[in-house]
């Protein structure tokens, strides 16, 4: 059975294009941080979603576009850890999406608990 070659090894054309989600892993990380950041403008819609029709299409517009974002961070840190799951740096992004994720599922879930 052939060894796989660790990831370093590997030429770039035939790896996931994971700079096609985020230049690098300090973009990612910023973008996990503006991402929590972000959520506490969601509780804002808690307790009003049935005041107007047009407050619950704000929220629901708020609430896919944190679903659209948290999707990105999902396939940056899966691209990363899937890869090579020795790589601390890949294992390290994926916990900080799954812990991101978690955030965002709570801060949303006035709506679907």
């Amino acid at each position: 059975m052939p060894i796989p070659l660790p990831r370093s090894k590997v030429k770039k054309n035939q790896t996931w294009n994971a700079e096609s989600v985020f230049a690098s892993p300090e973009a990612f990380d910023a973008e996990v941080k503006s991402l929590v950041d972000s959520l506490a403008g969601i509780k804002k819609y808690q307790g009003h979603l049935g005041d107007s029709p047009n407050t619950f299409i704000e929220a629901m517009e708020a609430m896919n576009i944190l679903a659209e974002r948290g999707a990105k961070v999902q396939v940056y840190a899966t691209l990363s850890s899937a890869t090579d799951t020795t790589d601390q740096q890949g294992e390290t992004m994926s916990g900080k999406d799954k812990s991101a994720l978690a955030l965002v599922s709570a801060a949303t879930s006035f709506v679907d608990p």
